[in-house]
């Protein structure tokens, strides 16, 4: 993976639910390092992709959050691999301890040559397994947009953050 140029930071936004009482400006708004703390900490993820039928398809992955991406592996013939094949769209969501973090996104399955080896490190020493093992197919998950919520901090803090792409 080419090492590409600072981001700019997602832009932070309120999230409208439909029946309340919509809230304005930033206060009780989540910080996007919030965010980035709790998607590099948590160790289980869950994976929506869409069946071909148009279905969906909901399974617990290991994941990594590495430089604004979520990477994840997953056997080339299994079921999320099949339909990110044919729809690259996905949800993937981590939620612990009442701090939900949900990730819109599309994935795309990696070459070797693009594996990068900090990536291949920082997997290996969070799950203590290769990635690459029993044949899996890495995927590179690039996100839209992400949404998080504190429990602990009420309805008030949830918070959408929206990616801008060069």
């Amino acid at each position: 993976m080419a090492q590409k140029r600072k981001q700019p930071e997602p832009i932070a936004s309120r999230l409208a639910s439909p029946g309340s009482t919509p809230s304005h400006g930033k206060k009780g708004l989540l910080t996007w390092k919030w965010a980035e703390e709790r998607l590099i900490k948590r160790r289980n993820f869950c994976i929506a992709t869409v069946r071909k039928d148009g279905s969906p398809h909901v399974m617990i992955i290991w994941g990594l959050w590495f430089n604004r991406v979520m990477y994840f592996s997953t056997g080339p013939r299994s079921q999320k691999a099949l339909n990110l094949e044919q729809n690259p769209n996905c949800v993937i969501c981590a939620d612990q301890d009442g701090e939900a973090v949900v990730i819109e996104a599309v994935a795309r399955k990696l070459s070797a040559s693009e594996l990068d080896r900090n990536l291949l490190s920082l997997y290996q020493r969070k799950y203590r397994w290769d990635p690459r093992s029993l044949g899996n197919a890495i995927y590179a998950a690039h996100p839209s947009v992400v949404f998080g919520m504190d429990e602990k901090r009420g309805p008030r803090s949830s918070t959408r953050w929206v990616f801008r792409r060069d």
